[in-house]
């Protein structure tokens, strides 16, 4: 890596930072207005297929939000096409799966359309099949082992679960629980209920 191929890297993780602290304020539109430029300028660099699928996951995120509170549903097909090309970039990602099965569970719950509960199975189970990657996920782990089982929870008590589904998920709950403390679980939750307000 040349020294200008080093400086546009440093930028590029600048402009991703940016985006953290607009996500974080709730500045939707500026935090994408920065993720946006972030990927451009790693999809300039070689091997940045890691920094690609991370910036698209941030992405899809800030697209979920904006929708969940706005409810513009271009900003959940972005965010839905965001996941998909982050898993593209990188198939064993655990915060993308996720993070998607999240986005599919708010979905039906707004819409009680059947098709995301296969969405959101589907979702859950790949971000177990992904636990050799998990930890590598770092500081987010906890949470996203609370998000696993606030997702379970929901669709075993909506009784969408079949009976092949709840003999594989009782199988990894008591797994992914080791990882999650009470707190995170009830924050989950109470963001879950704030959803259907």
């Amino acid at each position: 890596m040349c020294v200008d191929e080093k400086t546009d890297h440093i930028e590029a993780v600048d402009y991703f930072n940016r985006a953290q602290v607009s996500y974080k304020l709730g500045e939707w539109d500026n935090a994408l207005e920065s993720l946006k430029t972030a990927l451009a300028m790693f999809q300039l660099e070689e091997n940045t297929s890691k920094a690609q699928a991370y910036t698209l996951n941030s992405m899809a995120n800030t697209y979920k939000n904006k929708w969940g509170g706005r409810g513009e549903e271009s900003s959940f097909s972005e965010a839905e096409d965001c996941y998909r090309q982050a898993l593209v970039l990188k198939p064993e990602y655990p915060e993308a799966f996720i993070n998607r099965a999240d986005l599919y569970l708010k979905k039906y719950k707004k819409t009680k359309a059947p098709e995301y509960i296969e969405k959101v199975l589907n979702d859950l189970k790949m971000f177990y099949e992904c636990r050799t990657e998990i930890q590598n996920v770092g500081d987010n782990i906890e949470f996203s082992f609370g998000k696993f089982v606030v997702c379970f929870r929901y669709l075993n008590d909506e009784g969408k679960l079949s009976f092949s589904d709840k003999k594989y998920f009782r199988k990894v709950e008591p797994i992914v629980r080791k990882a999650v403390s009470k707190d995170i679980i009830i924050l989950l939750m109470l963001d879950s209920v704030m959803v259907n307000i």
